[in-house]
């Protein structure tokens, strides 16, 4: 008779074999060591630690603001997945803790900005950004960066 068997073929290779480590990587400092410390934290844990990353005054949040600024498609791949997490972080209101606090943001602004954002002021209006927008508790910092 002429049939197909529907025994399946146990001999076969796998294609990917894991690698055994015999010696630990050297752990990271700063920015990446407190990413490093992410990989076995809860959801809320890894958007609480990318915030925090984000908002230190490190590489990643310059190069991540660049990445932003110029959308860079060639980067999507490494900077993708920290964006993801990060606009997680914000549309999950329970893993954000708010609070009131001044913070400083240095621009170069034509005069029709500035008056814009005195009548907001005045007026007591919130305004947003649609993107990212870096801010620091340290003013001179924030000057210095557009000065």
């Amino acid at each position: 008779m002429g049939g197909s068997s529907s025994k399946k073929n146990t001999n076969t290779t796998p294609v990917w074999t894991p690698t055994t480590v015999t010696k630990p990587a050297p752990v990271p400092t700063t920015a990446p060591r407190a990413l490093y410390e992410l990989i076995d934290a809860s959801p809320e844990k890894v958007s609480e630690g990318c915030l925090h990353l984000y908002t230190m005054e490190t590489f990643l949040r310059t190069e991540m603001n660049k990445f932003l600024r110029e959308a860079n498609k060639e980067k999507l791949v490494t900077y993708g997945p920290f964006l993801r997490l990060l606009y997680f972080t914000f549309n999950e209101p329970s893993t954000v803790e708010v609070h009131s606090t001044t913070v400083y943001h240095g621009m170069n602004l034509i005069q029709s900005d500035i008056d814009l954002y005195k009548r907001a002021a005045d007026d007591n209006t919130t305004l947003r950004w649609m993107s990212f927008t870096s801010t620091t508790a340290n003013r001179e910092f924030a000057e210095i960066q557009f000065f």
